[in-house]
């Protein structure tokens, strides 16, 4: 599944370069009959459904025509949820502004902090909550999700 992860990889990243969005996961799943190719994309401020779905036929036809994957599968071309973890620099760089919950390591004990992402560096970002603005640097981070409105 390695090389053919690879394969995929290499032909749909310059597919999602082409329309100015970041590839962030790749998933293939379920048996030989049932097989599911998953494509996760983001942009700035989010990723809306008709560029999802416009993404969908662009692979769909590379994929048709690189023949890669034998047999029959299903191609999801989707966002990445508002419940995924912020992990990487480019996450919190997508999510500016919004307001997260970040749990983050202080020396030897845990500490968290919820507030908008005021900036983002290569190694550390700034949150504002409450009138403060706490450094949090990004090697520190354990766990961070966006926080929802309802």
């Amino acid at each position: 599944m390695d090389i053919l992860h690879d394969k995929l990889h290499a032909l749909i990243a310059p597919i999602l370069h082409n329309f100015k969005v970041d590839f962030v996961a790749l998933e293939l799943k379920g048996s030989k009959h049932n097989l599911v190719l998953r494509v996760v994309a983001d942009h700035d401020g989010g990723i809306t459904l008709p560029t999802c779905a416009a993404i969908s036929r662009a692979l769909a036809a590379e994929l048709e025509a690189a023949d890669i994957i034998p047999g029959r599968y299903r191609l999801e071309v989707s966002s990445p949820g508002t419940d995924r973890p912020l992990k990487t620099q480019r996450d919190f760089e997508r999510n500016l502004g919004r307001q997260v919950n970040l749990q983050y390591r202080l020396e030897e004990a845990s500490a968290s902090v919820e507030g908008a992402i005021q900036q983002v560096s290569e190694t550390e970002l700034v949150i504002t909550s409450e009138n403060q603005s706490v450094v949090v640097p990004l090697a520190s981070i354990e766990a961070g999700k966006l926080k929802l409105k309802w």
